[in-house]
């Protein structure tokens, strides 16, 4: 993931998982993520945000079961 770039606000309310799993679904729905863009892996988002790995391990399980439900659903 060259492009977008996904920010945590540590101010907000809305834990830091997701904040990055709400970016990355607006991303993607908006296009600006391609299709088979691959993600950062967990251990480098966390370190360009200054996270712990199971804060983005834990927005990516969480976007990937949203992505799943969203599939069955249909």
């Amino acid at each position: 993931m060259t492009g977008p770039t996904v920010r945590v606000n540590t101010a907000s309310p809305v834990p830091p998982y997701e904040q990055i799993r709400a970016q990355l679904a607006t991303l993607i729905f908006s296009g600006r993520l391609p299709e088979g863009e691959r993600l950062p892996t967990i251990r480098q988002l966390a370190s360009d945000l200054a996270l712990a790995a199971g804060t983005v391990a834990r927005a990516y399980r969480e976007r990937s079961t949203a992505e799943n439900s969203a599939a069955t659903s249909r």
